[in-house]
């Protein structure tokens, strides 16, 4: 997956606070049309922070998206508290089109 540009703190540090609500930026390149994400997506699962293999189910995330009109998708990632100690993958499986099976995977370690 490619994006014109990735704005936000995931490009400058991989451990965060959890509880905190991470803001991420991605450039599409310009306004496609369609519903953002697929069904059921985005989703967030535990892995483990040494080899980011999965050590638990998906879930469904808690995130607010929108598209601007010049094709930056802002997300508002609401992470929890109790993931303290943990790392999670945030799973974002994309329904625009021409976007339709490109996964973008964003995995950062919480404390």
């Amino acid at each position: 997956m490619v994006f014109a540009g990735i704005g936000g703190p995931i490009t400058s540090q991989a451990t965060f606070q959890a509880g905190r609500t991470l803001p991420i930026q991605l450039e599409l390149g310009s306004r496609p049309s369609g519903p953002v994400f697929q069904n059921g997506y985005p989703k967030v699962q535990a892995v483990d922070c040494a080899t980011h293999d999965p050590v638990g189910p998906e879930a469904p995330a808690d995130v607010q998206a929108s598209v601007g009109g010049n094709g930056r998708l802002q997300l508002l990632w609401r992470t929890n508290a109790g993931w303290a100690g943990t790392c999670r993958s945030l799973i974002l499986r994309f329904g625009l089109a021409g976007w339709t099976g490109a996964d973008a995977v964003f995995t950062l370690r919480f404390v």
